[in-house]
């Protein structure tokens, strides 16, 4: 759990690191989103001594890596947050000593990089007091687990949005169903309506046609009875 806090933490340093400083790149947009995972999974390992930290600082600013330098400071602090959590104060000062050293005998070159993330991440390093480093790091620890909370707290978000959008999506669907059901019935209704009054409309047509003709024959029927009484 603490390894993948580390990635998170170093991944949100390099990201943003690379954003104040960005130029406009659309191409290779994917492969750099690769390198920037791959770089903070180094980050989190290099850090579980303060000699791998502090190489991996100095391999980063020889290559004028700037923001991987940011990424491996943030989660030195929070390697030295877990060393005061578990109660090794001795290794946590001498953790918090050789970061501080490499620091201020690199502080002109450092700075010379212009990144403003690193050089706000370096001004909290330069004023560190290493007697008083155990204060420091409970702060450190009480910002991973506030970090902690707020990737659980999006991952139950997102999980409990998901669930709400299949819930909607079968509510949505169930609706479309009953509508189609009810246009379906409504247009057999109109059906069985229609054919009541085409058949109504031609019993009716075969009603007057009989009477026309029974009164046809009615009247022929005078005609003729006249005819015979010679009227």
């Amino acid at each position: 759990m603490r390894k993948f806090i580390f990635s998170v933490m170093a991944v949100a340093a390099i990201t943003f690191s690379s954003c104040a400083n960005k130029t406009d790149k659309a191409e290779g947009a994917d492969s750099a989103q690769v390198e920037v995972a791959d770089s903070a999974a180094d980050v989190a390992a290099v850090v579980e001594t303060p000699e791998g930290a502090v190489e991996k600082m100095k391999a980063s600013l020889e290559s004028g890596d700037a923001e991987t330098v940011t990424a491996t400071i943030e989660a030195a602090k929070q390697k030295m947050a877990q060393l005061v959590n578990e109660g090794k104060e001795d290794e946590l000062k001498a953790y918090a000593q050789k970061i501080k050293d490499f620091v201020t005998e690199n502080q002109e070159t450092l700075k010379a990089t212009g990144n403003e993330t690193l050089n706000k991440v370096l001004s909290g390093v330069e004023s560190l007091n290493v007697d008083n480093i155990v204060d420091t790091a409970k702060g450190w620890a009480a910002n991973v687990g506030d970090a902690a909370t707020a990737v659980k707290n999006e991952a139950e978000g997102a999980v409990a949005n998901g669930e709400a959008a299949v819930e909607q999506g079968k509510e949505d669907l169930k609706a479309k169903g009953n509508e189609a059901v009810e246009e379906a019935k409504a247009a057999a209704n109109q059906k069985v309506e229609d054919a009541k009054e085409a058949a109504n409309k031609k019993v009716e047509e075969g009603v007057k046609k009989a009477e026309d003709a029974a009164k046809e024959e009615v009247n022929k029927g005078i005609g003729n009875a006249k005819k015979a009484l010679g009227l």
